[in-house]
């Protein structure tokens, strides 16, 4: 398969920007709070590990991006950042994305709590599936 470039979405309030290790902080507090993780089901890395959660490490929650950006550089699936642009510096509020491309696309989320009730995830979903409407060609949606 061929490796998916992710693009940078805006929205109103928004930036999506795809997984980063700068944003190893933002991701660690994301899955280190049980919250986040109640409904997530397991984890495993790229190797097929399981990944525990809540994550209690840097480590344990940068395994789950280097999933992702390998499942990009593979061409099955990625994530976004969900970054809060202003005030400056941007704060990194969750991640959204894809668990599969194709044959049927699974769109994926998870915001902090503190973001919750606010309407960003809405926000971020809709921004992801209409961009995939527009480029993954899928009439899946």
């Amino acid at each position: 398969m061929k490796s998916v470039a992710v693009p940078v979405l805006h929205t109103d309030r928004l930036l999506l920007t795809p997984i980063d290790p700068a944003h190893s902080r933002g991701v660690f507090d994301l899955w280190s709070d049980p919250e986040v993780c109640r409904y997530s089901g397991e984890l495993v890395d790229f190797d097929g590990n399981v990944i525990d959660t809540p994550c209690t490490t840097r480590s344990q929650s940068d395994r789950i991006m280097e999933f992702w950006l390998h499942a990009a550089r593979d061409g099955w699936g990625f994530r976004w950042s969900i970054l809060r642009p202003e005030p400056y510096p941007a704060i990194f509020m969750g991640m959204v994305g894809f668990n599969a491309i194709s044959p049927m696309p699974e769109i994926a989320f998870h915001l902090h709590p503190r973001f919750w009730g606010k309407g960003y995830m809405l926000e971020a979903t809709s921004a992801a599936l209409e961009w995939a409407t527009e480029n993954l060609h899928s009439d899946r949606f």
